[in-house]
């Protein structure tokens, strides 16, 4: 293709831009820390899939029955439970976080087999107390 020597003279019907577009609306771009949130979301929650997977995985192989309703309702709170986990870690709040909170203690104790009394084990169980107060409450009284 043959070059033109001349320059390209502008015709009086062109109008060079470029120009600003009037939008009707603003555009917002999202703060970095939302953007980090929205990060962390995600992972956490790709990070809860994958170990939910091959925990569900593992058991089925072990000959527990993966599709059944009660295991799945229990699965799914043990979902929430791993999400309030990690989310916790990264400073993000869960609704289960305050769940667990009510209904699990921790406690110190001594380790039974080893002579040095500042070896000690945390040990996790459920706040029978606090159970009893929302589980075993009858219905009437809840309505109150």
């Amino acid at each position: 293709m043959p070059m033109c020597k001349s320059p390209i003279k502008p015709t009086g019907n062109v109008i060079h831009g470029p120009w600003k577009r009037k939008a009707n609306r603003e555009i917002i771009i999202p703060d970095e820390d939302i953007v980090k949130l929205q990060e962390n979301l995600m992972f956490c929650d790709n990070l809860t899939e994958g170990v939910m997977v091959q925990m569900i995985h593992t058991l089925s192989e072990n000959g527990f029955e993966v599709n059944a309703e009660p295991f799945l309702k229990d699965v799914g709170f043990i979902i929430e439970g791993v999400r309030s986990c990690l989310y916790r870690e990264m400073e993000i709040v869960h609704p289960m976080s305050k769940v667990i909170d009510v209904f699990v203690k921790s406690q110190m104790v001594k380790n039974p087999d080893d002579d040095d009394d500042e070896s000690k084990t945390l040990l996790f169980s459920i706040d029978e107390e606090a159970y009893a107060k929302v589980i075993d409450t009858p219905d009437d009284e809840k309505d109150k």
